[in-house]
């Protein structure tokens, strides 16, 4: 039997392992399953399915991982604090920036706009407007994390380092079908410290990522993985799964 996975299914194959701690498992020394992947989680916004039918709208479910109610909350946050200067930031190169050099990451295109004078004679005039991305043009988030598990119980720990906002340009053609321009990662958010306390911003995300050679498309292809010890936790989980063996349940908390 030929054992090439070519996808690592969270969703489907790792969903009931990944929110599993082993008792008394010592974190030290678990084996590493990825200390640097990254991928990104598609985030719904009104733009990318108002121009959908019904029927075509109710398969966009996965561009809707994190729920509504959070994500406009979330990322209103993440820009407001991240333009007041309170955020650790870091552009694609990794290197630190301020409020300056974000406010030029964000900056889009200038629009003149003709508008029209509200004292009379009401004389029109011309504007130079500088349009900079919003929050609710966020398309995504790129996480970096670090993966280990346990070889007892299989069970994954994921470690998020640093994720990142994506932007997707949105234009229409002549009619008016919407066309997703080439997605830019804006900035990097990081931390020195790990935080006191936190909110829930998504309790369920399902998505795949693929760790040897390519996935169903681009945006599936892992970046960063360590194929080689994925494969190896591959191995070891189909083989307590072929043979029967135990993954020590009773040891479990879920």
């Amino acid at each position: 039997m030929q054992k090439k996975i070519h996808v690592l299914s969270i969703g489907l194959l790792l969903l009931t392992l990944i929110s599993c701690t082993h008792k008394g498992d010592d974190k030290t020394t678990r084996p590493v399953l990825s200390k640097n992947i990254e991928y990104d989680v598609t985030i719904n916004n009104f733009q990318m399915i108002s121009m959908m039918g019904i029927s075509e709208s109710n398969y966009s479910w996965f561009r809707n991982n994190i729920e509504a109610s959070s994500r406009g909350v979330f990322l209103e946050l993440l820009f407001k604090n991240a333009k007041a200067g309170k955020l650790e930031l870091y552009d694609m190169n990794d290197k630190q920036i301020d409020t300056n050099q974000l406010k030029v990451l964000l900056f889009v295109s200038k629009e003149t706009m003709t508008l029209t004078r509200a004292t009379p004679p009401y004389k029109t005039y011309d504007t130079v407007i500088n349009k900079t991305i919003q929050p609710d043009e966020i398309t995504a988030l790129r996480f970096r994390e670090e993966w280990t598990y346990n070889p007892a119980t299989m069970a994954v720990s994921k470690k998020v380092l640093a994720y990142a906002p994506v932007w997707t340009p949105i234009t229409y053609d002549k009619d008016q079908n919407e066309v997703l321009g080439k997605s830019k990662t804006l900035f990097w958010v990081k931390w020195s410290k790990d935080p006191i306390m936190s909110e829930v911003l998504t309790k369920r995300i399902v998505y795949t990522t693929a760790y040897i050679g390519h996935g169903i498309n681009e945006k599936d292809e892992a970046k960063n993985a360590d194929s080689i010890a994925i494969q190896k936790y591959m191995d070891m989980f189909l083989d307590k799964v072929f043979t029967g063996k135990p993954l020590h349940k009773k040891h479990i908390d879920c």
